[in-house]
């Protein structure tokens, strides 16, 4: 979803590509982008564990998860900005020392853009033994209550151009944001918390396999035409965990999702410097989204399995 979301949600550069159909004057690459939001599906899904991880008692690699998520995106920075600063020309390599420092702390990603969300969840990631005892003591329905409560008034301070804060101040932008992500964060653990996936599983109304998905195609069919995308996004991200989580998906497709997940920091933290960093547009010559998309995929799951091993290497 993520690599899909930031190949072709440019609409001027989709129109430039192959489309069988398209629907408004946009091509139906470029729509498919909106039943993307893969920060929703990561906030819930990491919510989900997080529980999970909870209620099973002492943690002891909470700390060590954090390190590795920025261990592996260093190593990224520390091979691919060399590469920036000799294959571009772009003034942001290597930049100020200021540029440098919140870079690599993750505060204001400057060197690499889609890394925003790195230091928000690292944030959220290390607090979550209390977040889950709230959860515990005030209840589901109340936690989501005011966690909803502070998503919208976060969106009001970041969306909105009449007000500054959360758009001037990086520091002050990384605050905001840990605090717009309670809310899927939430429902995750809520999901979690009252077994919510498990009694679904167990209704006669979603034992039909073909059923659950029409059902999940209708959703992401409704999403594609919907261009909003704050308050519905966790609640699309949310049905169409359901859903999925109902296919009951087995065998060798499974295998290799659970595979792809292994490396699925490593991709996040690549893709787009194969695309759009170092070899700017010249992934779009391939002309058709979908050999597009698979040729990213590919590409960045192959420098992935050489970063993991890198990892794994210096252990």
């Amino acid at each position: 979803m993520m690599l899909y979301l930031h190949l072709f949600n440019d609409a001027e550069r989709t129109e430039e590509l192959f489309s069988l159909v398209s629907f408004g004057g946009l091509p139906f690459s470029h729509l498919l982008t909106r039943a993307t939001g893969p920060v929703e599906f990561f906030l819930i899904l990491g919510g989900y564990g997080l529980y999970s991880v909870y209620k099973r008692g002492n943690d002891p690699n909470r700390i060590r998860r954090i390190w590795r998520c920025y261990q592996v995106y260093w190593l990224c920075l520390a091979i691919f900005v060399p590469l920036a600063c000799w294959l571009t020309n772009d003034s942001d390599y290597p930049g100020t020392l200021e540029n440098a420092f919140l870079s690599v702390i993750g505060i204001y990603t400057i060197w690499y853009s889609e890394a925003w969300f790195l230091l928000p969840y690292m944030i959220l990631s290390a607090i979550y033994p209390l977040l889950m005892r709230i959860l515990d003591k005030r209840g589901s329905m109340i936690t989501l209550t005011l966690s909803f409560v502070i998503y919208t008034f976060t969106i009001v301070l970041t969306q909105r151009d009449w007000i500054d804060i959360g758009q001037k101040s990086p520091y002050m932008n990384t605050i905001i944001r840990s605090f717009q992500f309670l809310f899927p964060f939430y429902i995750g653990s809520v999901m979690k918390k009252e077994q919510f996936l498990e009694r679904l599983q167990l209704s006669k109304l979603f034992s039909n396999r073909v059923l659950v998905a029409l059902l999940l195609l209708a959703v992401v069919a409704v999403r594609t035409c919907s261009n909003t995308y704050f308050f519905i996004a966790p609640l699309y991200a949310t049905a169409v965990i359901i859903l999925f989580y109902l296919l009951n998906i087995r065998g060798n497709v499974l295998k290799l999702f659970s595979h792809l997940g292994e490396y699925s920091l490593y991709i996040w933290l690549v893709h787009a410097w194969l695309f759009k960093h170092l070899f700017t547009g010249a992934i779009y010559r391939l002309h058709y989204p979908v050999v597009i998309f698979l040729t990213l995929v590919i590409a960045s799951y192959t420098v992935s399995r050489l970063l993991a091993y890198i990892v794994t290497f210096r252990r």
